[in-house]
This record gives structure tokens, sequence and C-alpha cells, in this order.
């Protein structure tokens, strides 16, 4: 197996003394972010980071519209006036997200990650494994923002397990005081430090020379990072150690327990009524059925939704739980009990991974077997007859105003789980995670023009 290499390097920074409030600069990665949003944060400060990512542009503008140059040329200008500065030599960060976690866990989570060069590999191929597919239109976008700028304006989010933490032992003797440190309006607390020390950065490449790199978030920026570096290598031949040859990722380590995955629930917006009315009973066939009473008053709601989420959260560990609601007085947790037969029937093209796997089993049994809804969600994403909701009292209003006829509540996928379907080869289900927090892009950019001083 090939061996992961990774690098310190000159990162290109906000300078504190010409922005002032770190927190007023910085944003979400581009693809959780909506036009309402952007406009906001372009209010925030003239120097967002998201008209270089996002441009001045409304979201969801095609690329074959969007104008690309215009944030080359604000880069350009922000470089020139010192608004960005680099590091004075090779470094490794640490992004810090003190954060609550959501329930059922409810505690208080320190997921402190490294921010570090990677060199790129075909995905898939190498230490450097997926766990979900892509899409075409992002990718574009992505090469075309890529192609102008050089830049990459926030970082691939991956996960590696590696139980010694020899790692982080290290680089906490070094870290010294943090570089910013702010919290946002969601009550979570960003934290940064920059080592330099020699024996960090030596720490970092004896860790990832013998781990596998799972990617956790950023599918899209990776596969536009290789295309990117492939296009570069035909423009400059002969350049080695290129800025090109690497990208940059936020590694966790898994074995600190820090991170958080939430579900993406399903929705239905349209079913025939008497499939509806016979559901619950061709549910009954392959699923114990445990009602739960749902009332109109928010209060008496929201206590109703969290008494499902717990009832299917604590029985997560030996079973594969799901919700539903159809719109009466009361939800379902649905306990998948024969699991066998259930697979002769729906299970067919489920590898032996997947079958162990909730949203798979959700798909396969419930979408496809019972509802007999077999649209393909990596083409429709969300808009056709299935969609995606992360909030669960969202998904009962939405069944009861009309907007859909089912919801479909399942539990976050485990990390565990991700680890094995990426070590496994295989993909997630379309919206199978959705690790939380984001890490925000801005913190650290990463410049890749050929006489770029950032491997230097």
């Amino acid at each position: 197996m090939a061996l992961a290499q990774v690098r310190g390097f000159r990162g290109l920074h906000y300078n504190l003394d010409r922005i002032g409030d770190i927190s007023s600069v910085l944003a979400p990665p581009y693809d959780v972010i909506s036009e309402p949003m952007r406009q906001e944060l372009v209010a925030r400060s003239e120097y967002n980071v998201v008209r270089l990512d996002l441009g001045d542009q409304p979201v969801g503008t095609p690329p074959d519209e969007r104008d690309y140059g215009a944030s080359a040329r604000l880069l350009d200008q922000w470089r020139a006036d010192g608004v960005l500065t680099y590091d004075p030599k090779p470094a490794v960060h640490i992004y810090e997200q003190l954060y609550q976690a959501p329930p059922p866990r409810n505690d208080l989570v320190r997921r402190r990650g490294i921010v570090l060069a990677v060199k790129i590999e075909p995905l898939g191929q190498g230490t450097i494994l997926p766990h979900e597919g892509t899409l075409a239109e992002p990718k574009e976008d992505r090469l075309r923002l890529s192609l102008a700028t050089s830049c990459s304006f926030s970082q691939i989010f991956g996960i590696y397990d590696d139980p010694t933490k020899k790692l982080e032992q290290v680089l906490r003797e070094d870290m010294g005081e943090p570089l910013w440190r702010f919290t946002d309006e969601q009550g979570i607390t960003h934290t940064m430090w920059k080592v330099d020390d020699p024996e960090g950065l030596e720490q970092a490449r004896k860790t990832f020379s013998d781990t596998v790199i799972v990617i956790a978030d950023g599918h899209h920026r990776y596969e536009t990072a290789v295309t990117y570096r492939d296009r570069m290598r035909e423009a400059y031949p002969g350049i080695e150690d290129a800025p090109w040859e690497y990208t940059t990722m936020f590694l966790c380590n898994v074995a600190h327990r820090s991170l958080t995955i939430l579900p993406a629930h399903r929705m239905v917006r349209h079913l025939p009524q008497e499939l509806l009315r016979n559901f619950e009973a061709k549910a009954a066939e392959f699923f114990d059925i445990i009602p739960v009473a749902v009332q109109h008053q928010p209060d008496q709601r929201r206590r109703a939704v969290n008494e499902l989420l717990d009832l299917m959260a604590s029985k997560q560990h030996d079973s594969h739980v799901f919700g539903a609601y159809w719109g009466r007085s009361y939800a379902v947790a649905l306990r998948l009990r024969d699991k066998n037969t259930a697979l002769k029937l729906y299970g067919q093209g489920l590898s032996e991974t997947q079958q162990d796997l909730d949203v798979a089993l959700l798909h396969a049994i419930a979408i496809r077997g019972l509802l007999g809804q077999t649209e393909d969600l990596a083409k429709t994403s969300g808009r056709g007859n299935i969609y995606f909701e992360r909030d669960p009292l969202q998904c009962l209003a939405d069944v009861d105003e009309g907007r859909a006829a089912m919801a479909l509540l399942c539990n976050p996928t485990r990390v565990e789980d991700v680890l094995r379907v990426a070590r496994a080869g295989e993909r997630m289900p379309q919206k199978g995670t959705y690790f939380w927090p984001k890490p925000l892009a801005g913190i650290v950019m990463y410049d890749m023009r050929p006489d770029a001083p950032t491997l230097q």
C-alpha cells in the first residue's frame, strides 16, 4: 500500500491588524451556505472569505454564469494590500471546535484536529479513501474557481484512527498561545494554533505514513484537487514538489471520540392513500412497531419527537430502528425484527457491509420495498419525490402541512460504520452522513501558484 505523505506549509492567513475581528471574515463551507446566509456573511465584513469562495453572485448561479475572475482579482488585491499574509516558514495548524453535542448525547465536546498539506493520490486507490459519491456540477464549479484563483480557501475534512495518540501528545507540548479564539452565534468556540517546531512536523509525517485517511467531508473538493493537479502538470511539466501536488486537510483522530454525525431524515413527498393506510400492517411483517403519541402543542410535540429519537437511539446498539410519521395522532418506531426475510425480499444489491448499515436498510426495506420508491437519489439529490430534512420537528411539520406524505427518521450513522464502508471500498447512500460542526472556511488558505512560497 502507498504511504500517505504529509507536510507543513506556509499558509495564507488573514492579517488580524487589518481585519480586526477574525469571526467577521470566516464562513461555513461553500456547500452549506444559502443565499440569505451568503448575503449576511458579506455584510459582516468586506473581507469575508465567502466573497472569494462563492463570489458576489447568488448561491446556485450555474458555473457557466459565474464570474470566477472576480474572485481571482479580489484575492490578488487582498494579497497586495496586506489583508492576507504568509506564514514565515512551513507549519502545521491545530484547529479546535468546542461545542454542545445534540441530543441524546448533550455533552460538551472538544474536537481538535491538525491542518496539513497532504500529497494528492487517486481517491480510493491508496491511503485516502472516500465514503460517499459525488456530483458533476459541484466539481465543475470548484474546478473553475481553482483554475481562476490557484488557491483553496478551506480544508477537506478527514478522519483517521490512531489509538496511540502520539501526534497529539507531541503537538500539545509545542502549541503555545493560540493565534485566535472566538465563540460564534451557535455557541461553538473556535481556536487556532500554529506549530512550526521540527519535532511536531516529523511526528506528523510518521503518524500518517502508516495510517488510512477517510474523507469525512469534502469529496467534491478532493476530486477537484486531483483534476486541478493534472491540469497544472500539463501546463507546467517538470516542476517537482509543486504546491498543486498537495491539498490541505483538517484531520481528526477518531480515537478521541469527538466526532458528531447528524442524520439526514428521509421525506417522501407523494404516496397513494391506500399505501399509507396499509403501511403499518405491511411494516409489521418485518418490524416491531412501537407507537409514540404526537400532540399538536409545540412543547408536547417537541417532547414526543425527543421520546421517539431517544427510543431509536436506545435500541441502535443491537438492532436497526427507524421512525415513521404520516400524519396521525402518533408516530412509530420501527425495530427490524426479521432482517433475513426482509433482505431476501428487498435486499438485492446490498453488500455484506451495507446489510449492517442503518441508512442502507432504510432505503432497501422501507423506501424501496414497502413504499415502492425506486428513484436514484444520487441523480435526483433531493429534487425528486424524496428529499432530506435534518430537523425532526420540521419533518413532522412538513407532513402535517402537506409538503410531504411521510417522514422517515433515522439514527445518525456511526463513525465506525463510515470507516468500515470506506475500508471496504464502498460508498454510503446519498446523504448518509453529515459531520457537524463544519470546519470553517478561511482559517488558513493554500496558495497553489507556480511561484507561491507555499512549500518553501
